[in-house]
């Protein structure tokens, strides 16, 4: 049912609600990327094909109507296997590159080589950009599909990090436009005389923000031998961290990154990085407070209901050894990092950190590093409640000497700093931009730059359909109301509520009491020219198109902040 609903254009939020009801299942509650539920539309993907086509010098069907199966949404899903293997063909395709360049080489075309040179000093060389001869793809191709011509360029940081002890991490930049390739960056290496295969690690990122990781790797022959048939060196994309760069500006910038993955013989290995400051270092400084994190909190899993309750004793007692345990991480992070006493330091201070898991093992929950001083074998802060509710520690609790202060859970890295985790899904790598699938859901929803934090909830105004009461019998949807949801939504916001049925009166509100929450409940409909209009109260209308108009005030006035919406209809877009 889901595929026919989608292949009538419906997108999978709708298509999802109407399958449901022609099966009289529950209305399912949807979280998803709004790429995701723009994609999904039949007549989104054929626009996208025609541009495809067109890059690649071919015609492409005329696009009717999708109204229904027959009009073409199979052949739309055809044609995305059809041109998926045209893709490599599309010249302004790029790739992350490298190549490697042998002294006496500088400034000329470099013959690719089949080995790298044991003894002899050799620059390796990187770019994002078109295939040519001279250069090794990465095999996966760079995600800028997004990028228009009329962006700026971004400028990316490259991280140059050979897996063999002892060799410090090498920083370079590029200069990435929206089309042509980037300027190239150039790292210096000399593979030791007894050395056999020579392994390092690209990895690419936008403030401080980990984008994909690229493994360069090949045999090692003698200066004075020739290189073995059949030797040659490989660049092999390991980890696409973020599959869409189209908006990268407006990404909030990360204050430090940590990628956890290993080396090709499976040896673990925690790179850190923070501007142009990188360490790379192996875990085993962190593993016993890692071990027992993850004991902890699977104590929590087999038994939530032991750990219930405000009061509990038995949350105290955990919470005690979770900050012990954080304590030990902590302290394997300053030894870590002991060469690095600067990097240590902005590890300590950032605000944003981003922590990349390439392996599916992969485990560091920085979350829990505890950064205060524990009282041998105390409770929990008796000031908690207020402490978590202010965010910050009381006034009681700053004057106490540290060393009898009980565990408080702001001093956890998860309440003072924003910590992403990304697990790296080796299936965005494989995925294209042409393939029929529902390919955003991969994408991560991240904060922007200018909307940093969610306001307050202090505020509601509130507006439905009457047709919201009309509850068809022998339906299987439990029916609350209107004034059912209005009594729950003033037990919540306690006087701050405003209910309308005109959306003149809607306007007004937004405009003088700038509520921080919009619930709507409309009924929808499609007027005689084709226009989606959206009923409340007594069928008292919009054109969703006016709704879209910053200058009208539906959702706020320009001097206000961005409010919470809250839209909830059977065929609301």
């Amino acid at each position: 049912l889901l595929i026919q609903k989608l292949a009538r254009d419906r997108g999978l939020d709708r298509g999802m609600v109407e399958a449901n009801r022609e099966i009289n299942a529950a209305a399912p509650l949807l979280f998803a990327d709004r790429r995701l539920i723009v994609n999904s539309h039949v007549s989104k993907m054929a626009r996208d094909l025609e541009r495809l086509f067109a890059r690649i010098g071919e015609g492409f069907p005329p696009i009717g109507p999708f109204e229904r199966e027959t009009e073409a949404a199979t052949q739309i899903a055809e044609l995305g296997g059809y041109i998926a293997p045209k893709l490599d063909t599309i010249t302004d395709v790029r790739w992350l590159q490298a190549r490697v360049v042998e002294p006496g080489n500088e400034g000329t075309t470099p013959v690719p080589l089949g080995a790298f040179r044991a003894g002899v000093a050799q620059t390796v060389e990187t770019r994002v950009g078109p295939s040519e001869d001279a250069w090794i793809s990465g095999g996966t191709r760079f995600p800028d599909e997004e990028l228009q011509e009329s962006d700026e360029p971004h400028l990316l940081t490259v991280v140059f990090t050979e897996l063999r002890p002892g060799v410090e991490a090498q920083v370079a930049e590029i200069l990435l436009p929206a089309i042509g390739a980037s300027t190239v960056c150039q790292f210096l290496i000399r593979p030791d005389l007894d050395q056999t295969q020579f392994e390092a690690r690209f990895s690419v990122l936008y403030a401080n923000r980990v984008l994909q990781t690229a493994l360069l790797r090949g045999p090692v022959s003698s200066p004075s031998q020739p290189f073995e048939e059949g030797s040659t060196i490989e660049f092999v994309v390991e980890a696409v961290v973020r599959a869409r760069m189209d908006d990268l500006d407006s990404r909030r910038p990360f204050d430090a990154a940590v990628i956890v993955n290993h080396n090709s013989e499976y040896v673990p290995l925690i790179t850190t990085i923070a501007n142009d400051l990188v360490s790379i270092n192996p875990p085993a400084k962190l593993e016993a407070g890692v071990r027992k994190i993850r004991n902890l909190l699977t104590q929590i899993a087999d038994d939530p209901e032991k750990y219930a309750g405000e009061n509990n004793e038995y949350t105290a007692e955990l919470l005690f050894r979770l900050a012990v345990a954080g304590k030990e991480l902590g302290r394997g992070l300053s030894d870590m990092n002991g060469n690095w006493p600067v990097l240590q330091n902005k590890l300590s201070e950032a605000t944003l950190i981003q922590v990349v898991s390439v392996t599916a093992e992969a485990y560091l929950p920085l979350e829990f590093v505890y950064d205060g001083v524990i009282k041998y074998n105390s409770k929990r802060c008796m000031h908690y409640s207020t402490a978590l509710i202010d965010g910050k520690c009381s006034h009681e609790c700053k004057n106490m000497a540290p060393n009898l202060r009980p565990p408080c859970p702001l001093h956890f890295w998860g309440m003072s700093k924003i910590i992403e985790q990304v697990r790296h899904d080796p299936q965005v790598v494989k995925l294209k931009p042409s393939d029929f699938a529902l390919h955003t859901a991969k994408v991560v929803v991240e904060p922007t730059a200018r909307r940093t934090h969610l306001g307050d909830l202090d505020s509601v105004l509130f507006a439905a359909s009457n047709k919201v009461d009309m509850v068809e019998e022998d339906t299987c949807y439990d029916s609350y109301g209107i004034s059912e949801l209005k009594s729950r939504i003033q037990e919540i916001i306690q006087g701050r509520d405003a209910y309308v049925t005109r959306w003149e009166d809607w306007i007004e509100n937004v405009e003088q009491q700038k509520p921080s929450l919009l619930v709507l409940l409309p009924h929808t409909e499609t007027s005689m020219e084709g226009s989606r209009i959206l009923k409340i109260g007594e069928d008292n209308e919009v054109d969703v198109a006016m709704i879209g108009d910053p200058d009208q005030h539906f959702v706020r006035d320009v001097n206000n902040k961005w409010p919470i919406v809250l839209l909830i209809g059977c065929q609301t877009g």
